[in-house]
């Protein structure tokens, strides 16, 4: 799976920014299809900045074998957004606005 820029600038284009965008990331992967099940870090960081999103909290990225890319990988491509993302553990909260 890779970012569809267009698709999601189009959506952009309809709602403009948004406050939260909640990104399945991690990277999954498994024989039974060709790419990705979920977002690489460096295309949730791409859709992060597509949508103009004020909040990232990537999902379902970690605790599974076909998680490419764990917790580490996604906070280095998330590197530059400081309190804006958010990397919740299994049962946490986080009050974003």
């Amino acid at each position: 799976m890779a970012v569809d820029a267009v698709l999601l600038s189009h959506v952009a284009g309809r709602v403009g920014p948004v406050d939260v965008a909640v990104l399945f990331a991690g990277g999954a992967r498994t024989p039974l299809v060709d790419g990705y099940l979920t977002l690489p870090s460096d295309d949730a960081v791409t859709a992060a900045e597509i949508l103009g999103a004020r909040y990232v909290v990537p999902l379902h990225f970690e605790h599974w074998a076909h998680f490419t890319q764990g917790r580490d990988t996604v906070e280095k491509a998330f590197a530059g957004y400081g309190d804006r993302l958010r990397l919740l553990g299994p049962g946490e909260r986080a009050r974003l606005l």
